[in-house]
């Protein structure tokens, strides 16, 4: 389980955008068994933040904007060999 808390910044000089504070939290468990298969359940984002992972000004006015991902889990499976 591993978790970042971001306080919020500027995303230009001149302080232009805000990004609002935000806490991500991501979490796997796996587990391997005698044959040397790897089984995991993962969720990334489990607090459902939003946020942005680019934002750029136009020239034409507002802004360019890229929103991670939200929410989301999984399972998987590794072979060793």
């Amino acid at each position: 389980m591993n978790g970042y808390f971001n306080s919020g910044f500027y995303w230009q000089t001149g302080n232009l955008t805000h990004e609002d504070d935000y806490t991500v939290v991501n979490m796997r468990l796996s587990w391997k068994d005698k044959r040397g298969i790897t089984y995991s359940l993962w969720g990334n984002n489990l607090t459902d933040a939003i946020y942005s992972t680019d934002r750029n000004a136009q020239t034409l006015g507002g802004d360019s904007i890229s929103l991670a991902q939200g929410r989301e889990f999984g399972v998987g499976v590794a072979f060793a060999f």
